[in-house]
């Protein structure tokens, strides 16, 4: 898999605000494991909806899983994160992808609306309100 690929894959399992909140437990707990029921408690995020978060997260290689006893264990990997974020910041450092960007140029507003206003509509007839006449 190449290094886009794999840049894609860990920008998708940090897309979801679910998915930040494990991110920014784990990053608090200096590559410490911590299991799958402490991790839920931490974060309120409902047990299935964290597994579904959990199983992303790892496909991605952002998380670890380990197995001890009966409990999953997740660590971070911060050398993913460092080496995506690192080829991120080497794309803006060559400005590889932004040559096509236009520039955002800003106006001054006008006095005058340029924006045609509606006309008003005709008074209605007599027929129109059901008189005779």
């Amino acid at each position: 898999m190449d290094s886009i690929d794999k840049t894609a894959q860990v920008f998708h399992a940090l897309s979801h605000p679910r998915r930040v909140m494990i991110l920014r437990c784990l990053m608090g707990r200096s590559n410490e494991p911590i299991a799958v029921g402490a991790l839920q408690r931490e974060t309120k995020i409902p047990a299935a909806s964290l597994t579904h978060h959990l199983q992303i997260m790892e496909r991605s290689g952002v998380l670890v899983q380990k197995t001890k006893g009966r409990f999953t264990l997740y660590t971070l990997d911060a050398k993913i994160l460092a080496r995506v974020l690192g080829h991120v910041q080497n794309q803006i450092d060559m400005g590889i992808g932004t040559d096509h960007i236009e520039p955002v140029v800003c106006h001054e507003v006008d006095a005058k609306p340029k924006i045609p206003m509606p006309m008003a509509p005709p008074p209605p007839t007599k027929r129109f309100l059901g008189l005779r006449g």
